[in-house]
């Protein structure tokens, strides 16, 4: 008996910051914060957040393949072996963003995925 299952989703939505505020100290404004530009942020300060769900991530999609092997034993008895692979093709679908810094100015983004593809093998006995 051979298995087999595509999954395709579109990207999920996230809250991603494109721009920080940071602590001027003694710059003497009102609230001693003001706005740093996008993409050239640093490390600290306060994130800030233009909207909800500003961000799709990339579509995601696999491909699963099993095989069940049966194997009669006596009395009725029943082996089963198993064999399957998840995410055939090996995709590395996203699941989050990342924000990281370049020379602690330079503000990017990357991806994050995890689960590349996966075998396993299982025996099931009934009696």
């Amino acid at each position: 008996e051979l298995t087999g299952s595509w999954t395709f989703m579109t990207g999920n939505r996230l809250t991603a910051s494109f721009e920080n505020y940071e602590d001027l100290g003694q710059a003497h404004f009102p609230s001693d914060v003001a706005p740093i530009p996008p993409f050239m942020n640093t490390p600290g300060g306060l994130e800030y957040f233009t909207e909800r769900n500003n961000f799709r991530l990339p579509a995601y999609h696999r491909l699963d393949l099993g095989i069940n092997i049966y194997r009669p034993k006596k009395n009725g008895r029943m082996g089963i072996w198993n064999v399957s692979i998840y995410n055939v093709y090996c995709h590395m679908n996203a699941i989050t963003l990342k924000k990281r810094f370049w020379y602690n100015y330079y503000c990017y983004f990357e991806t994050m995925s995890i689960l590349p593809i996966i075998p396993s093998v299982s025996y099931t006995y009934k009696f």
